[in-house]
């Protein structure tokens, strides 16, 4: 809004204070907008935040009204006092002074464009984005050297020298005279005369403007080249892309259904990549130091993991080893509609439990009475939608032999999940001094997952529950205490508050991962079938 109101600006004040003292009830209206809109923002400024020298986000209210006092506060007071003395003075030239300083405010307009640019993700929506304001800053210089133009044929008419505005000139319609002054200043972009310059005034203004859009015309063409070159290296690269992967499906024969897929998983992954910068393409990053990057991952994935209370938990006993799983362990996953993340029976080679960014994904697993008909989504499955409230896979941190008890396809167009490596989280909870607790956990899950056997619950899909809660209580105590309650309103039922023996003696150890047999007394975990029946 306040970007509208600064571009407002920039075409009315030349057009009133320089040229045609315009009477018009309309744009009375859109003056008294703006007075008051300038005095609203003024105080509304009060409220808005800042970064300090450390980056952090002020917003104490005592801080901020000190910083915008130290800061733009003068300038924006005085252009708000000066807004309500032009509705009170009617002399035209206090009028024509203080509109031109109005024009002050395009300094806040640069940095609105800036903000805006810095949202865009896209590097050809930037491009396109940079042209579209040098064309922008294009017609407003046409609108403001005509105006002038204008100004100047007044200016000598009223010193009785001779000038373009003549007699007939001046009697115009308003809209004439704007469209004769504005065809002078395109026409200048070209250097040609379409009219004459009659007096001293109107040549120096005219020998002025020529020299001054000989060099804006360098620097427009070239930048706006720039542009244009880079937006051509984009669409030959990204062309060159897809000829290389048609021909190579042509070479392989692949069938057209299938190459429709990988066409559409393409499309998904490059538009991915301008929405989603990949992390080791941004070399500022690397020069970013260790500690920081550290920070930075952690701020990026500690929300999302918290979404399993271990890792909450995990995070209050050992801040420092959280931070070091968000920044080693943690990667980003991209996803297309009807990927297959894993399949039914499959023993995962690379170790991950998954976490849900954004999307939805199906899970299928087979009902245990007849497994005869095949795996996939059919009528004899039990589907769940799977969202950013579950995780995926827990199994694959504490067992070793864990095998997938059902489907995991995506459903939605645009899914993303970050995976943690098993491997380095048992790497880092080792090294950590605090393997304690996640043994403890490692202990309740496997006799949990024991029990779900004989019962047909166990899953790849979890989410929080009571027993949950019950195994969080049994590991953390006191920990699980301070941050219970947001997971707890996510149930109905409440959470069992009993209290779990600590175990003299650990049954395993997490040395590497452990197995359902060094936990669980001889019960092993070997096909999905046999985990449903409860055979131990």
């Amino acid at each position: 809004l306040i970007s509208v109101f600064i571009v407002l600006d920039v075409f009315l004040v030349p057009l009133h204070a320089l040229t045609m003292d315009i009477q018009d009830s309309a744009l009375r209206f859109v003056h008294e907008a703006q007075a008051v809109f300038w005095t609203l923002a003024l105080l509304m400024s009060f409220q808005v935040g800042f970064s300090d020298a450390e980056g952090k986000i002020v917003m104490n209210r005592k801080q901020v009204a000190m910083h915008y006092v130290r800061s733009r506060f003068p300038l924006d007071l005085a252009l708000v006092c000066f807004e309500w003395l032009d509705k009170a003075i009617n002399n035209r030239t206090f009028m024509v002074a203080w509109r031109l300083v109005k024009l002050l405010r395009i300094v806040y307009l640069k940095k609105t464009l800036g903000t805006i640019h810095s949202f865009v993700r896209s590097e050809r929506l930037k491009l396109m984005f940079s042209i579209a304001r040098f064309l922008m800053v294009l017609v407003l210089a046409v609108h403001v050297l005509g105006c002038c133009w204008y100004a100047i044929g007044m200016l000598g008419d009223s010193l009785g020298e001779s000038s373009w505005t003549t007699d007939s000139v001046s009697a115009l319609p308003l809209w004439e005279r704007y469209v004769l002054s504005v065809h002078f200043a395109i026409s200048m972009f070209h250097g040609e005369h379409v009219m004459v310059p009659l007096n001293s005034l109107e040549r120096s203004f005219a020998s002025l403007v020529l020299y001054l859009v000989f060099i804006c015309n360098v620097f427009v063409v070239s930048t706006i080249t720039t542009a244009m070159t880079h937006l051509e290296i984009l669409s030959t690269r990204k062309n060159s892309l897809w000829q290389s992967l048609e021909k190579w499906m042509n070479d392989n024969d692949v069938s057209p259904e299938l190459a429709l897929k990988v066409n559409r998983n393409a499309a998904k992954q490059l538009a991915e990549q301008e929405k989603n910068l990949p992390e080791d393409t941004v070399e500022l990053l690397q020069l970013i130091s260790t500690p920081l990057r550290m920070e930075l991952h952690f701020e990026m994935y500690s929300q999302i993991l918290e979404v399993h209370p271990f890792f909450k938990c995990f995070g209050l006993v050992n801040p420092s080893g959280i931070r070091k799983i968000c920044h080693t362990a943690v990667t980003t996953l991209p996803l297309a509609v009807d990927d297959l993340v894993f399949r039914e029976g499959e023993s995962p080679h690379d170790a991950r439990i998954y976490f849900v960014v954004r999307g939805s994904l199906k899970y299928c697993a087979s009902k245990p009475k007849d497994e005869s008909t095949g795996r996939g989504c059919e009528s004899d499955a039990e589907e769940l939608d799977v969202t950013s409230k579950h995780w995926i896979s827990e199994g694959v941190l504490w067992t070793d032999d864990w095998v997938h008890l059902g489907d995991l396809r995506v459903a939605s167009t645009d899914c993303r999940l970050i995976a943690i490596d098993a491997e380095q989280l048992q790497a880092l909870i080792m090294s950590s001094g605090f393997a304690v607790f996640a043994k403890l956990y490692a202990e309740e899950w496997v006799d949990q997952s024991n029990r779900n056997i004989s019962e047909n619950k166990l899953s790849d899909i979890g989410e929080y529950t009571a027993q949950v809660g019950q195994m969080m209580a049994s590991t953390f105590k006191e920990h699980w205490m301070q941050c219970r309650d947001p997971y707890v309103s996510k149930i109905a039922a409440p959470v069992m508050d009993g209290r779990f023996s600590t175990l003299s003696n650990l049954r395993g150890s997490v040395q590497g991962r452990t197995s359902f047999n060094a936990f669980s007394q001889g019960k092993r975990q070997s096909t999905a079938s046999e985990r449903r029946s409860g055979v131990a």
